[in-house]
């Protein structure tokens, strides 16, 4: 179960770095269906509550990139 929470550290840091890209238009980001895939599947809680937190940060800039197109 380690590396589930040491993966999931990782994809938040990915997904926070992510953040700070400047958003095209109409951009899709295209991990958040693989990280909901995954989310779904995952047992330990822990990893499952950062898979959580980088779903809610990528829904958040979808919604400010459609906003702001």
């Amino acid at each position: 179960m380690i590396v589930h929470i040491a993966a999931s550290e990782c994809l938040m840091e990915v997904t926070n770095l992510y953040g700070l890209l400047p958003m095209v238009d109409g951009t899709e980001v295209g991990f958040k269906e693989e990280l909901l895939k995954q989310y779904e599947v995952e047992k330990n809680e822990q990893a499952k509550s950062l898979l959580k937190k980088c779903i809610d940060i990528l829904t958040n800039l979808e919604q400010k990139a459609i906003q702001t197109s």
